[in-house]
């Protein structure tokens, strides 16, 4: 954890690693589906994280973890909001959360229906299953043969 630079955002931040904590700012047309926007200052100065290959699990705090194994959990590209996106970029000002608009979502996810202002956990698999997919197979193999034993 860090504490974020004078003049970045403060959001998101780092709970615990790989765990990252910021409001929910709006919904968007701007963002696609599959995506969730954040502040490009914000992704700069308070996560480490590779936007074109990592992806991260969205959940509205306190309403608990996902149930599901990391693999299965629904997985979101981060994409920087920038000048091309203004719209988007003013529901982030301090690197809040910005979710897509779509047509019935609430029944698509009915678990990220967050309020304005909620907090949202952002999940990222850790480096090692970011970058190398087979290395999931070896933990759960690993996994599997430690439980039998």
């Amino acid at each position: 954890m860090r504490a974020p630079l004078p003049g970045t955002p403060p959001y998101p931040f780092e709970t615990v690693r790989n765990w990252f904590v910021s409001p929910f700012g709006g919904w968007s047309d701007e963002i696609g589906q599959g995506q969730i926007g954040l502040r490009s200052e914000a992704v700069a100065a308070n996560m480490e994280i590779d936007v074109d290959q990592e992806r991260v699990g969205v959940a509205v705090l306190g309403e608990g973890r996902p149930a599901r194994p990391l693999f299965y959990q629904e997985r979101f590209e981060v994409v920087p909001l920038d000048e091309s996106r203004q719209r988007a970029r003013e529901l982030s000002p301090n690197g809040e959360v910005v979710l897509p608009t779509a047509e019935w979502d609430f029944v698509r996810r009915p678990q990220l229906q967050p309020r304005v202002g909620q907090s949202l956990v952002l999940e990222r698999a850790p480096a090692r299953l970011a970058t190398d997919p087979a290395a999931m197979a070896e933990i759960i193999v690993g996994e599997l043969r430690r439980r039998r034993s």
